[in-house]
């Protein structure tokens, strides 16, 4: 996928998608499966309890309302940053997603090229 030292929005959506969606979801698979820590939180037990209770078909179809979830939070945020979901609604404000290393500066939600929203929809759509 290229290197982080030359960041385009492609590459931006492609780490959110890994980074963030994949791990959170994998993350949270295993906090069900095997609650963390000497005293996990009673709530945490309860839903570890009741995943652990599925089966595994069950346990998939979880796992899918999990992916679901985040990419609907995710395509959110995405959207906001895009400018095509408002959260602040002073006219002429914008969202700026500027990448910026020591050899670049780069706007990655430049509204003239494809969106970030579509590109992370495209990339989970393959799921």
């Amino acid at each position: 996928m290229g290197s982080l030292h030359n960041m385009n929005k492609e590459q931006f959506v492609h780490f959110i998608k890994m980074h963030i969606r994949d791990e959170a979801s994998a993350g949270l698979i295993q906090k069900l499966e095997k609650p963390p820590g000497r005293k996990p939180r009673a709530k945490l037990v309860a839903q570890s309890k009741w995943f652990n209770n599925l089966d595994s078909k069950d346990k998939e179809m979880v796992s899918q309302i999990i992916h679901e979830s985040i990419d609907e939070a995710l395509f959110g945020l995405l959207s906001v940053l895009d400018g095509v979901s408002a959260i602040d609604e002073k006219p002429g404000s914008e969202w700026k997603l500027i990448y910026k290393n020591k050899d670049q500066e780069k706007l990655l939600n430049d509204i003239e090229t494809e969106s970030l929203h579509d590109l992370y929809n495209d990339l989970t759509l393959e799921d």
